[in-house]
């Protein structure tokens, strides 16, 4: 019996599939018992991709041990790091992997005319229209000179200083707290 082979791009996606995951199988200082392969079988046969964390501290006992529970369980070594052995193996619901393997590449401008996220997901493949389009089809209203003072709320707001010529108002330099109302308090009294 032969384990799996992958390819890199896949064994790439798995990888970073197993990033979040937890070990779900322990094999402790005893080694690769019967009870510790079922409970390995069992997993992948329910996950697909598992994590396995191995006791002991050598390297090349763990090496060994993962190409053990490949060639026993005929599955694929995914990574290899540390103390963790993350394997793969098909399930029967997805025997290909598609829920692992990366996301097509995003279209680029040589593919075609841009067309938003909401527009593909309406199966449209054409761009909207522009926004002048739109603006030329909403009627004018005109704006009266109390809105054009008061503004969006009915609260006036503060006068520029081009309203205030335009109204012939003087404008008022001296405003509480200002250096000049100070210093005419102190003239005065």
């Amino acid at each position: 019996m032969t384990s799996l082979e992958l390819d890199s791009s896949f064994r790439s996606a798995l990888r970073a599939a197993a990033h979040a995951l937890r070990p779900v199988v322990q094999v402790g200082d005893k080694g690769l018992a019967p009870s510790v392969l079922a409970e390995i079988d069992r997993a992948l046969t329910a996950h697909g991709l598992i994590k396995v964390r191995v006791a002991g501290d050598d390297r090349a006992a763990r090496v060994a041990m993962q190409a053990e529970v490949c060639q026993a369980l005929q599955c694929a070594p995914v990574h290899h790091i540390g103390k963790v052995l993350v394997l793969y193996r098909p399930t029967a619901a997805d025997p290909l992997g598609r829920r692992f393997r990366a996301a097509p590449a995003p279209a680029t401008v040589a593919d075609g005319p841009f067309v938003p996220k909401r527009y593909a997901a309406e199966g449209k493949t054409e761009a909207p229209p522009k926004a002048r389009a739109k603006r030329a089809a909403k009627p004018v209203r005109a704006v009266t000179a109390r809105e054009r003072y008061l503004g969006t709320s009915d609260k006036p707001q503060r006068p520029t200083l081009h309203r205030t010529r335009a109204a012939g108002v003087k404008r008022n330099t001296g405003g509480r707290g200002s250096s000049l109302t100070l210093s005419s308090k102190r003239r005065r009294g």
